[in-house]
């Protein structure tokens, strides 16, 4: 929340400065407002973030279950898919919490140095809770992962948190090819608000997070607990 409202913070004194910044800014940030590019990339970085901490958490499910905390939970009546369900539903519940504090301290960040900051607050509100389904494809991946193949869970999470910055702080500086951004999760959203919410994208990345989180209930349920 603090982070968002400095970077909305900083939006007057990008515009400010608009005409003298060097034309990889404009590439960064795009769009005919450049505020507008600017506080859309900011989002982008920043729900790659909420993204991370849902990769941490499901890493730390598994050191539990390696700890054998896990298995003495599950010695009490609590059924096993009941357990990481409950898990699931708390860590998407503050993602989804985060991303939209996120917006709104953006938002107001943005209104509190901005003349005309009040017309985008909508806007800023939206395009955090825009980036929701990559988040929730990230979790998804991984929650699969978890289900099936735990070794691999957070080391895959985590080059996909990894490729995800990386591309979306070089990708459109080193031009590289459109192949590789088909390997970015959210690179598959439009930046909103410069850019028009395109749906299939969102559908898609909605539709794989869900079964990605059925898989691993499923994994979870059938697997040895504290399988390495």
């Amino acid at each position: 929340m603090l982070a968002a409202l400095m970077f909305g913070s900083y939006a007057q004194a990008l515009v400010d400065a608009a005409d003298d910044l060097p034309e990889e800014f404009h590439q960064l940030f795009p769009g005919d407002a450049m505020v507008l590019g600017y506080l859309a990339f900011r989002g982008l970085f920043l729900a790659i973030f909420v993204a991370a901490a849902g990769v941490s958490a499901l890493g730390q499910l598994r050191s539990e279950e390696l700890r054998g905390r896990a298995e003495l939970a599950l010695s009490a009546p609590v059924g096993r898919t009941r357990w990481l369900a409950s898990h699931l539903c708390v860590l998407l519940g503050g993602l989804m919490a985060i991303l939209l504090a996120v917006g709104i301290g953006t938002a107001v960040g943005a209104v509190l140095v901005l003349t005309d900051g009040g017309h985008y607050v909508d806007e800023l509100i939206l395009a955090s809770v825009h980036q929701a389904p990559a988040v929730l494809a990230v979790v998804g991946i991984t929650a699969a992962l978890f289900g099936w193949l735990p070794r691999a869970a957070s080391p895959v999470g985590w080059l996909i948190i990894g490729y995800a910055a990386f591309m979306s702080n070089f990708g459109q500086l080193l031009d590289l090819p459109k192949f590789a951004a088909e390997f970015d999760v959210f690179g598959h959203l439009t930046r909103y608000p410069v850019e028009d919410v395109a749906w299939t994208p969102v559908w898609a990345l909605t539709a794989v997070g869900a079964a990605g989180l059925v898989l691993g209930l499923v994994g979870w349920s059938r697997r040895e607990v504290n399988r390495v």
